[in-house]
């Protein structure tokens, strides 16, 4: 964790960090744009970049996962494009389009599970095993935590939280 704390003093990480999660957030807006998704607000905040829409009644399932998928293609993207010539920020965007890509219903990838799992004859099924998943994914972080200490603590503390989020806590 003090590792983590340490490479925020780094202005370059910083804005890694923050050009990584605008050209994210870019992908959704241009992608909802081109579906003629309206939005109403973009809220920032510790957690990240929310961008609410307006709704216009159901949205053709097409057009949630290409909105949803939108972000992280553009952080893998952005990493092939950048692997030679700026590696440090490649390997970030690329870390974090296969963060969102994680199935907890925050996050892009669960958001696409949700709605592919929505009104399926077997969902309740589907859930359990979305849900038996996500613990599978909280209990791996946990033996790298033992095997690796502290080098694995980040990752455990952020899927014990996900998890946590995902599973007892309401949606915000």
């Amino acid at each position: 964790m003090a590792a983590l704390l340490f490479m925020f003093r780094d202005k370059r990480f910083v804005m890694n960090i923050i050009t990584v999660c605008g050209l994210h957030e870019s992908g959704h807006f241009a992608a909802m744009q081109l579906c003629g998704v309206r939005v109403r607000e973009i809220r920032f905040s510790g957690t990240g970049i929310r961008i609410i829409t307006r709704k216009s009644g159901a949205e053709p399932l097409v057009k949630s996962l290409f909105v949803l998928l939108s972000g992280p293609a553009v952080n893998i993207l952005m990493y092939m494009l950048l692997k030679e010539r700026l590696p440090d920020t490649a390997l970030m965007s690329l870390g974090a389009g296969i963060y969102n890509l994680l199935p907890y219903s925050c996050l892009d990838g669960g958001a696409v599970l949700e709605l592919l799992i929505l009104g399926n004859i077997h969902e309740r099924r589907l859930r359990l095993i979305l849900k038996t998943a996500r613990g599978v994914l909280v209990f791996i972080s946990a033996v790298f935590l033992y095997i690796y200490g502290a080098e694995a603590a980040e990752l455990f503390i952020v899927l014990a939280l996900l998890y946590i989020r995902n599973e007892y806590l309401p949606e915000v």
